[in-house]
């Protein structure tokens, strides 16, 4: 569990991301749910985690109802996410809400340690974090290098 501990540390201490507002803070878990998801090996002990972090951070404070249904229908949303083009259409969607390139790589950055977080990234996971980095707006070498962080 070490890896939900340090995704909520960057969660709680990352200035870019202390001030989203609702539909921001959507966008996010829409994102981290199709991450997460996307290798088709989320335990129940690791979805309690993920919801449990989320749930702790800071910039849901008076929001808790919000983000969890949001991450209940993310969570379903993403789970049924079985086509490229459905991965593609939940990213960019979501992606419309994060206007700014230091909120952008930091939302990827989260992506990539969710992906890495089990030392593998599978190759759906991969596919992931190129829709999401491409739907950001992060170019391919600015993506690996964020990617290399988690590696």
């Amino acid at each position: 569990m070490g890896t939900w501990l340090k995704m909520a540390d960057r969660l709680s201490t990352d200035e870019r991301l202390t001030q989203l507002n609702t539909e921001q803070i959507q966008a996010v878990i829409d994102m981290l749910c199709l991450v997460i998801y996307a290798d088709n090996r989320m335990s129940a002990l690791e979805e309690v985690e993920f919801e449990s972090s989320l749930l702790k951070m800071p910039w849901i404070e008076n929001k808790e109802q919000i983000v969890q249904a949001r991450i209940n229908t993310a969570s379903s949303t993403a789970r049924y996410a079985n086509t490229p083009e459905d991965r593609k259409t939940i990213a960019t969607k979501a992606a419309k809400f994060l206007e700014h390139d230091d909120v952008n790589e930091a939302v990827f950055g989260l992506a990539a340690s969710m992906a890495y977080s089990d030392l593998v990234l599978h190759a759906r996971e991969a596919e992931v974090l190129k829709v999401l980095a491409s739907a950001l707006n992060i170019d391919e070498p600015r993506a690996q290098a964020i990617q290399s962080q988690f590696a």
